[in-house]
């Protein structure tokens, strides 16, 4: 090539144009929610850089030294990224470049599902217009479904990837978890109580975290305190008013999320509590020296095979029957202390009897003799009798002898 210039001719034509500093911005992706890189191309190489990428709420995210940072833009919209380069000849150099960020797509799975064994779940990614969809199995990453609705009855994890016409991509993840059909595995479904006594029903399932709802009904007699509820163990205080055992039912519903199992009758038993006495009798209480006293103890609520202990001042004699019997000093006290065989429903177990004192009367001696007017005496003559004895005597006044 020949070029004609003012004076002189140059054959090869014009020198290239050498710039000797620069600091361009590059940057890759645009995607609002996605990883924007960022590289500089500058000369001569850079002694430091800084870069401001705009996003002052991401605070101290929004700024880097990096020579190749990235930045994440959380919201849609345009952005003035400045980059200041100081280069080893310590010129300065500061270049703006304004980006566009695009809306992605706002993806909602729904929350995390649990279903029995053998039903199926549906998950919704949100409408997109325009957009198009990919599910993927997390654990396998195989893509299982490509539209809006998502069905399934396997358990796992399920990412949702929506794309826009701009390319941006918007995900979210779901689990689903399946469970088997729960059931209420107490055994036996009853139980007794006694009347003021907590129901106290700890529950208990085939499934791990299973949590239940009940319901209660009176079957039969005169109980309070029953309500319906939710929980793992039935805590309810029942009263029974009457005198004869009463039933209260509760219907239990076992659930794991929203999977439900049968509900199951169980039934409790409630009895009335007894109260527990004894009641202490003698054939006498004002008794002779030597005389034999028999004793009776009336049991209350003493069960099949009540224990009677027998007290005289306050200390234990031998026997366990309801009857006993002794010879009595004068003054003695003579109780009895009933233990019941009854191990539930009962009150005031063991009880002490009522007490009887005993007065004893000592033997006193009583005589008699006859003396005669005469004697010896002669034939055909009359004779006198009479006789001189001795008594005891006893008055509310005094005691006393008496000729």
């Amino acid at each position: 090539m020949v070029c004609l210039l003012p004076g002189n001719w140059a054959r090869q034509g014009l020198p290239q144009f050498l710039q000797r500093y620069k600091a361009y911005i590059h940057h890759s992706e645009n995607c609002q929610a996605d990883t924007v890189h960022f590289y500089g191309d500058i000369w001569p190489p850079a002694d430091s850089i800084h870069w401001d990428f705009g996003d002052p709420s991401a605070g101290n995210s929004n700024y880097s030294n990096l020579p190749n940072p990235s930045h994440v833009f959380n919201t849609a919209g345009n952005y003035t990224v400045e980059l200041f380069v100081r280069h080893i000849d310590m010129r300065t150099d500061t270049s703006w470049q304004t980006i566009t960020i695009v809306a992605s797509p706002q993806v909602t799975g729904g929350p995390d599902r649990t279903i029995c064994q053998g039903d199926s779940a549906t998950f919704d990614a949100g409408f997109c217009s325009g957009c198009t969809y990919q599910w993927k199995d997390v654990g396998s990453g195989l893509t299982v479904g490509t539209g809006q609705l998502f069905k399934t009855n396997l358990s796992g994890s399920y990412a949702a990837l929506v794309t826009n016409s701009a390319n941006c991509t918007g995900t979210d993840t779901v689990q689903l978890i399946t469970t088997p059909i729960p059931a209420v595995t107490n055994n036996p479904l009853s139980k007794s109580i006694c009347s003021g006594e907590s129901t106290n029903i700890a529950l208990s399932s085939n499934v791990n975290g299973a949590t239940f709802d009940w319901t209660a009904s009176l079957t039969s007699g005169s109980i309070t305190g029953f309500s319906p509820d939710s929980g793992i163990v039935i805590n309810q205080i029942l009263v029974n008013g009457g005198s004869n055992p009463g039933i209260v039912t509760y219907h239990i519903t076992p659930n794991v999320g929203s999977c439900f199992g049968s509900t199951v009758d169980y039934q409790v038993t409630i009895n009335p509590a007894g109260i527990v006495s004894v009641t202490l009798t003698a054939t006498a209480t004002d008794v002779c020296d030597t005389t034999n006293v028999f004793f009776t103890a009336y049991p209350v609520n003493g069960g099949f095979s009540p224990s009677i202990q027998w007290k005289i001042n306050g200390i234990v004699v031998p026997g366990n029957s309801i009857y006993y019997t002794y010879v009595p000093s004068n003054g003695d006290v003579v109780t009895c202390v009933l233990t019941s065989s009854l191990t539930q429903c009962t009150i005031g177990n063991p009880a002490t009897s009522n007490a009887i004192a005993l007065t004893v009367h000592p033997m006193l001696p009583v005589s008699v003799s006859i003396n005669t007017s005469n004697n010896p005496y002669c034939q055909g003559s009359t004779v006198t009798f009479w006789n001189n004895s001795v008594l005891f005597v006893e008055s509310k006044r005094d005691r006393g002898w008496y000729e």
